[in-house]
């Protein structure tokens, strides 16, 4: 008795520490994955002890200990993101908090290989119009691709422009190349397709005040829909696939120092820079290669949860996976090429979140267990485990219960528990193939640029072949059992419990092979979430008030309180004009409206007849990021 209470105490004592050393409000939270936590390992327990025949032939034990090692995996890697992601703060720093006689020398990279010229001007019109004092900001274009018409780009905009004639290191070596001839204190990389808000360094630098902060990082934001959004028409229902690591794992990480670099987006202190010897080259993702080394060497990476710049998700499902195939490489790379010298001088939790995060990548093999088990049950009668059914439901109810209770608590509104297992599906085979490769050969992996063209919609069906016979599998292992409970070959609750798992996994490959169906994105401009107050105006200067809900070069999207909409329909005529808080006036065309909620929404294409009112337009849109 003595010994139970005392281990109660020394139980609750830990508790108590863990809670304050997290900061952790939400005490609910933390008791799911405590509970979350034991009931999977007990689940584990149980199932290496009760659920094993082990007197059986060794090779009848091999998919028995596969699916093992596929839940032992699962069990870690949910493990690993619930601890990270128990408190997530804002970690915002109020402008109003500004030191104003801080204002350090700060150089702007744009870094370019082959984006086209519309792209990059909307990035370069961003990185201008960011407030800062003038004399402290320089703007350099560096152009991988040495291209004249990029060169003259950049004269227009009178800003530097710096080539090479290699691509040795690729954007890394890029980089390192502008860092040679520039000096300023502080360094901010953008990809060519981000587009910052006027406020990027007013709410970050102020933190590098901070002798200790080597980088700044702030979350990736999309302007347009992912090929999971596009494709499978969930535009509304889904947030972007990246969501759920730059706005939950990342500020968690954050509390840990393990926060990651992700390449763009960010400010970096040039001493820092120039202490590990610039940018590192040997890996091709080179933002997590940079991070490693600045926090193994006990500098801290401060990531700031707001996105302060706009960028543009890959279009097309071969995109995605060639993406998720680079990062998949390079983090493997990573580890492969700095064990030693880097990965060793990590401390303990940065050790066991950047393992998880490489960890992460092998996905792919679980996976493909997780789907083949119940076909293989149901087709040839292969049992992945032994126990009393009753025993296998409870255990199973119980700890997939909690998990998806815990993580829909955790993941908010960024992800669906369901699309976790789509998105893994989609890439798994894909992803297996080149861990293998990467691993055998580490410096195989190359390089690739992630295509940002508008409108591309063409479908490879090479990519969805694994999951299609997979789906034409599964579907088939509907039919067969019939036909051999009818021979008494299966048990009806065995043959119940595994169609169960089949359906589930029937579900997720018809939303894998669909995603892969390229379709053709709708806008031929991106729209940037905004809520501004502004005016409409018909030709018989009658107004009216309207909110601005979402802004693009090409259109808007207007919004009218119920209380104000048949104010707004009374003035409405085919020619009007929209006046923003300016004072600048647009010519507009009504295109659609639809009811909604408490008010209407009105859908109207711009008449732009001048580049420096598209250029008033941008600098609206991307004033500040408070309502992305």
């Amino acid at each position: 008795m003595h010994k139970t209470l005392f281990g109660l105490e020394i139980g609750y004592i830990w508790m108590k520490k863990t809670l304050n050393r997290l900061n952790i409000n939400d005490n609910e939270i933390f008791f799911l994955f405590c509970l979350s936590f034991i009931l999977s390992f007990s689940y584990l327990v149980w199932r290496v002890i009760f659920t094993i025949d082990y007197s059986v032939g060794a090779i009848y034990l091999i998919w028995p200990f596969l699916l093992l090692l596929a839940e032992t995996y699962s069990f870690i890697v949910f493990s690993s993101f619930s601890f990270a992601s128990i408190n997530v703060r804002k970690n915002k720093l109020s402008t109003k908090t500004k030191d104003i006689n801080y204002f350090p020398t700060v150089d702007i990279f744009i870094c370019t290989y082959n984006e086209s010229e519309n792209i990059l001007r909307d990035t370069i019109l961003g990185c201008k119009n960011i407030k800062y004092k003038k004399a402290n900001k320089k703007i350099y274009l560096l152009d991988d691709g040495n291209r004249p018409a990029i060169k003259q780009l950049a004269a227009d905009f009178e800003i530097n422009y710096i080539a090479r004639t290699t691509n040795k290191g690729f954007k890394a070596g890029n980089i390192n190349n502008a860092l040679k001839k520039t000096d300023s204190e502080f360094i901010v990389v953008f990809d060519a397709d981000h587009i910052p808000v006027s406020t990027f360094l007013i709410e970050l630098i102020d933190f590098f005040k901070d002798e200790k902060i080597a980088l700044v990082q702030t979350p990736q934001y999309f302007l347009n829909p992912d090929p999971f959004q596009k494709n499978l028409d969930l535009t509304k229902q889904l947030t972007n696939e990246q969501d759920l690591f730059f706005r939950i794992i990342q500020p968690g990480l954050s509390q840990w120092n393990s926060a990651i670099c992700s390449g763009t987006n960010f400010v970096i202190r040039r001493e820092a820079l120039e202490h590990i010897g610039g940018f590192p080259e040997s890996s091709i993702t080179e933002d997590m290669d940079l991070g490693m080394r600045l926090e193994s060497m006990g500098l801290i990476i401060k990531y700031y949860n707001k996105p302060l710049a706009a960028g543009l998700a890959p279009e097309t499902f071969k995109d995605y996976l060639n993406q998720r195939l680079r990062w998949c490489a390079g983090t493997l790379q990573t580890f492969l090429f700095n064990k030693k010298d880097i990965f060793n001088n990590l401390n303990f939790p940065q050790k066991c979140f950047y393992s998880s995060g490489i960890l992460y990548y092998f996905l792919g093999f679980p996976r493909i267990v997780f789907l083949l088990s119940p076909m293989l049950y149901l087709l040839f009668g292969i049992k992945p485990l032994s126990a009393p059914l009753t025993q296998v439901a409870i255990f199973l109810v119980v700890c997939y219960g909690v998990k998806i209770y815990l993580f829909r608590k955790l993941a908010k509104k960024y992800r669906n528990f369901l699309f976790t297992d789509v998105y893994e599906t989609a890439i798994a085979f894909y992803l297996s193939i080149t861990v293998i490769k990467t691993i055998i050969n580490p410096r195989t992996p190359k390089f690739t640029i992630t295509s940002k063209d508008v409108g591309i919609a063409q479908t490879n069906y090479k990519l969805f072949l694994p999951q299609l016979i997979l789906l034409i599998i599964a579907l088939v292992s509907f039919v067969i059992p019939v036909y051999q409970l009818y021979k008494h070959i299966h048990s009806l609750e065995a043959l119940v419990l595994n169609l169960i798992f089949n359906l589930y996994n029937t579900i997720i490959l018809i939303f894998a092979v669909n995603v892969a169906l390229e379709k053709k994105e709708k806008r031929q401009s991106r729209r940037v979430t905004i809520k501004l107050q502004a005016n409409l105006e018909n030709y018989k200067k009658n107004k009216t008030n309207i909110e601005v809900m979402n802004i693009s070069k090409k259109g808007a999207l207007l919004f009218s309180r119920r209380d104000r909409t048949d104010e707004f329909e009374a003035i409405l005529e085919d020619e009007n004009s929209l006046i923003l808080p300016n004072n600048e006036k647009i010519d507009l065309k009504l295109i659609k409206t639809y009811k909604k909620g408490h008010g209407r929404y009105y859908n109207v294409k711009f008449d732009l007849d001048s580049k420096e009112k598209e250029d008033k337009l941008f600098k609206i849109a991307f004033k500040n990021s408070n309502n992305w």
